[in-house]
This record gives structure tokens, C-alpha cells and sequence, in this order.
């Protein structure tokens, strides 16, 4: 370090160690007295204005070409020296013109030097460019516009998705309803025990075909908001049931093992949903496991029933352990095999595990197997187990007479699934009538007589019209509202509210047969006046998901 009151050093030494300290500085740096004349300056803020330091030392720091070319400036440096030479520091932003011309904000301060006296001898100014951290501020809105624009584009194209599904939704459950239809026809026609191998099969088929409808829907749902739990107690079993008869095929096509014990432990929360959680971890289990097992258990464990599916396959990396319920993420299949789904299955089951607060675990080791589990809550009640219903034996109890004095409108614009529907009715006993629009449903009423004792419709009709206002127009006619079940692929909030003020059903499409034979004789539904329902009653609609 100089020390300029040491006697014994050279000015001229003292000079240059100066000068090339202040050289190596990154910033603009000088030296001024207290008058505001330049003494030193270094290479940085000469290479800037392009000029040599001959050209500017000794002279007024005001009149150099940093400060020359604008009077503004000028007067902000000339006040700034007047309060640093009292003491003062000064910092002020600065527009330093470059060689080339072109001006640049610099962040500049003027630091004062005192004496052992305490008199101001000199002054350093100082300059920070600005140019770099106005250039990182721009690209820093440029990728912030960027980013905005990507997510206006994001949510565009989610909007579209979301708008393609609503659209797509009606014409994907036509066919399957109509599958539905056929399978409960040949169920009730054909005798043959070998045939009734075969549709046991064929349901189970349709059942997989549903699933994998609702898995695409269901995402939307979920994001839109539009599924809201709807939690109650019920006995585990009434799942488990269903989940081995409609996976054990799965299992058995690759010669697996599927365990899941019988389990009566009863739990609250919504039934449906727990059910697309464990269909869709279990059937992931199959798919990812070569040989050995899948197995369910269910074990009380403080005060939860503690459900896990244990599977014996290739097992999981911790690094991928997070991204699996990312959607349309799959391990071990880089070509897309099909026949192991599309990758939504543990996308659903973290969107529906956060809706219901039930939080999935997962441990897994390479080569090993994998656990899911889930932690349900339990309840201690007697609760009865009910008998699953079967084709044969459905509660249904009128007599095929009594059904036959019963008349059914039946409103329905494809040809598929009205042919269908008319045939099983048929079998059932009823008397129908059809329209394949709103405005053959108004004639039949008008013009043949037709007396509907139930109304069974479709939401969406031709011409622009619904159901419900058909329903509605149809009462007007009668001077009383049948009962009535709509059959919808579309069970949004909205659409919920709107159906509730005019329908006794929703079934959702494709609507399961049995449900559908039985909401026909719900005794509420057939004992009905036809009267318009009260808002009280309004509110204790029966609404139906698959």
C-alpha cells in the first residue's frame, strides 16, 4: 500500500503503482482534486469515451467527453463535486456517451478523500456500467413475455383438450351404451352354458372399455374441478368384489398370481373414487410385473384401514419414483406398447388421492416389486354386507303383465342404440314408444295419443334441443310431468343443476343395464303423480355415476 504522507517514497513510483492499481479496476475509476479537475483516471473509462489520457488529464472532469456532450449533465456532475468537496458522498445515475456515440447509463458516485486535518483533498468518482444489468433486466421481461405467452398457450390448447373431450365424450359412450345394450339382450336370449362363458367375458370386455373412457375423462374432470367426493361408509368388500372378477383376466392372460383376500372392515370415504385409485394401481401392477404376483391387503392400523397393493415386478428407481405420477410417464417402455396403457393411470390416482386427502405412498427396489399404499379411514359399525346382484335375481318384482301395462317413451336419435334399447324393453315386458327427436317425441303426445307412464331420454337431441326441455314441453301437453331418467355423458355442476329442477334419474352414459331396469321400477319413480317436484325435493335427486 502507498502511503502518500511517507516522505521517503518517489512521487513518480507512487504515481505509477497508482495508476496500475486503478488499471486493473473493472469499473470506471479517477482521481480528481477538490476543485474537480482530473488527476488520474484508469484504462476502462478511456477505452469507453475512446480517448487517451493525455487528452484528459489536468483537465476540468466536467468538460471530458464523458460529461461534455450534454449540459444536463454537466450541471448534475458540477453540483455533485460542489457537495463531495463538503464531505458529502454523491451517487447519481449518469449518461456517458461511448467512442462510437451511442450514450449508456452508468451508476456514478463521488467519494471523498480527507486529510489528517480533515480537509477534502481529493475525489474519487467511480462508474458502474448499466448497460449489462439493463440488458439482463430486458432479457429477463423478454423470457418473462415468453414464459406468459407459453402459458396463454398452455392453457389454450388444455381449453381445447378440455372442449375436444366435452365434445368427444357424447360420441364415445354412443357405442359403448349400445355394446351394453346387445351384452343384456344375449344375456337374457341366449341359454347356452358355453355361450354364457363367452358374455361373461364380453362384459368384462366392456367394463375395460369404460374404464378406459372414464381414465380420459376423468382427467378432465379432475382438472376442471367438475368431481366432487362424495364420501360414505361402506364395506371394503363391495370394491375388492368387482376388482378380482374384472382384473383376475388380466392376471391370468400373464399367468400372475392376483390375491386379494376377502375384507369386511368398513371405511368412509367415496367409494367410486377409491375405486378408480385401486383399479388403476393394481392394473398398473399386472402390466409392469412379469412373473410372480399382485396382491391387495387390508389391515387396521391406527385407527385407518391401511390398504396396499404389493406386486413382485421390475421394480423402480428412486429417481423415477416421483416422476410415475406424472402423466404419460412410463417406465421400461420406450415404444409405446398400447397394451400397457397410455401412462394416465397414477396421474388419476394423484389427482384423486389430493381430492380426497387420502396421500399415496410408494416403496419400491429395482428388480424387487413395489408397494403402493394408501391410508383409508375406519369405521367400527355394523354394517351389512349386501348380496351382489345378479341377472337373474335383480329385485326387480312386477309381474311381466304389470310391466306390460306400463308404457315407456323412449327418446333416442341413434339408430343403434334406440334399436337396442327397444329390443331389451321388449324382453322386460314394457310397452314402447320411440322418437328419434324432440320434435317426434312432441308428435307422439300431440298427435298419437301416446300416455308415457316413464320417460326415458337422452340429454343431447336434434335440432339443437335437450332432453329436459322436452320433458318439460311433453308435461305441458299432459298437464303432468312421468317420471323421468336422462341419460347423459355429461354430469358437470352446471348441467347437474339444470337436470335436478325437471329429472328423477341421471344414469351416466353408457349407463349400466341393471341399474338402468331397476331405476325403471324404483318404486318412488313408479308411485310418483307426475307432479312437478317441490324445490325441497329437488334437492334429494338421485344421481347416478358409473
Amino acid at each position: 500500500m502507498i502511503d502518500p504522507q511517507d516522505p521517503r517514497a518517489d512521487s513518480q513510483t507512487a504515481a505509477n503503482c497508482l495508476r496500475i492499481i486503478l488499471d486493473r479496476a473493472f469499473g470506471f475509476v479517477g482521481v480528481l482534486d477538490a476543485s474537480g479537475k482530473l488527476l488520474e483516471i484508469n484504462a476502462a473509462a478511456l477505452a469507453f469515451a475512446g480517448v487517451s489520457r493525455a487528452q484528459v488529464v489536468g483537465c476540468a472532469f466536467a468538460a471530458t467527453p464523458w460529461w461534455n456532450w450534454s449540459a444536463e449533465q454537466q450541471a448534475k456532475l458540477t453540483a455533485g463535486i460542489a457537495s463531495a468537496s463538503h464531505n458529502e458522498f454523491v451517487r447519481f445515475e449518469a449518461q456517458h456517451r461511448r467512442a462510437d456515440g451511442s450514450i449508456e447509463p452508468v451508476d456514478f458516485s463521488l467519494s471523498p478523500v480527507l486529510d489528517q486535518s480533515g480537509t477534502v483533498t481529493h475525489l474519487v468518482a467511480e462508474g458502474r456500467r448499466n448497460g449489462q444489468r439493463e440488458q439482463l433486466e430486458r432479457e429477463l421481461r423478454a423470457r418473462a413475455e415468453e414464459l406468459e405467452a407459453a402459458k396463454m398457450a398452455a392453457d389454450k390448447a388444455n381449453l381445447s383438450k378440455s372442449e375436444f373431450l366435452a365434445a368427444a365424450s357424447h360420441d364415445l359412450r354412443q357405442p359403448l351404451q349400445t355394446i351394453a345394450l346387445v351384452h343384456a339382450i344375449l344375456v337374457r336370449t341366449v341359454k347356452d352354458q358355453t355361450a354364457a362363458s363367452q358374455l361373461h367375458s364380453l362384459a368384462e370386455a366392456i367394463r375395460s372399455m369404460e374404464n378406459l373412457l372414464s381414465a380420459l375423462l376423468d382427467v378432465n374432470r379432475l382438472e376442471s374441478g367438475v368431481i366432487a367426493p362424495r364420501k360414505q361408509v361402506f364395506v371394503l368388500e363391495q370394491i375388492l368384489t368387482p376388482l378380482r372378477s374384472g382384473l383376475g383376466f388380466a392376471a391370468d392372460d400373464k399367468q400372475l398370481q392376483l390375491d386379494i383376500p376377502v375384507c369386511h372392515e368398513s371405511v368412509r370415504t367415496d367409494p367410486h373414487l377409491l375405486d378408480v385409485i385401486l383399479r388403476n394401481l393394481v392394473s398398473n401392477a399386472i402390466k409392469y410385473t412379469r412373473r410372480g404376483s399382485v396382491t391387495v391387503l387390508a389391515a387396521p392400523v391406527d385407527g385407518v384401514l391401511r390398504i396396499q397393493v404389493i406386486d413382485t415386478g421390475i421394480g423402480i428407481a428412486a429417481e423415477h419414483c416421483e416422476r410415475l405420477f406424472d402423466d404419460f410417464y412410463q417406465i421400461d417402455n420406450p415404444a409405446r406398447d398400447q397394451r400397457r396403457g397410455v401412462g394416465l393411470g397414477l396421474g388419476i390416482v394423484r389427482r384423486i388421492s389430493r381430492l380426497l386427502a387420502l396421500p399415496v405412498r410408494v416403496q419400491s427396489e429395482p428388480g424387487r416389486g413395489t408397494t403402493f399404499s394408501i391410508d383409508i379411514p375406519r369405521v367400527v359399525s355394523a354394517v351389512e354386507h349386501p348380496a351382489a346382484a345378479n341377472i337373474t335375481d335383480t329385485g326387480r318384482h312386477r309381474t311381466l303383465q304389470a310391466r306390460r301395462d306400463l308404457t315407456i317413451l323412449h327418446i333416442e336419435d341413434d339408430p343403434a342404440v334406440a334399436a337396442s334399447m327397444r329390443l331389451l324393453l321388449d324382453l322386460e315386458g314394457y310397452t314402447v314408444g320411440q322418437a328419434a327427436s324432440g320434435d317426434e317425441a312432441l308428435q307422439l303426445v300431440r298427435d298419437g295419443g301416446l300416455r308415457p307412464d316413464v320417460i326415458i331420454t337422452d340429454y343431447l337431441l336434434p335440432h339443437g334441443t335437450t332432453g329436459d326441455e322436452i320433458v318439460l314441453a311433453i308435461a305441458d301437453l299432459l298437464g303432468r310431468k312421468p317420471p323421468t331418467i336422462m341419460l347423459t355423458g355429461d354430469l358437470s355442476k352446471d348441467r347437474r343443476r339444470t337436470l335436478e329442477r325437471v329429472v328423477d334419474r341421471v344414469l351416466e352414459k353408457p349407463a349400466d343395464i341393471e341399474t338402468l331396469l331397476d331405476a325403471i321400477e324404483t318404486p318412488c319413480l313408479m308411485a310418483g303423480s307426475g307432479t312437478r317436484k317441490s324445490p325441497q325435493q329437488r334437492d334429494s335427486v338421485d344421481v347416478i355415476g358409473p
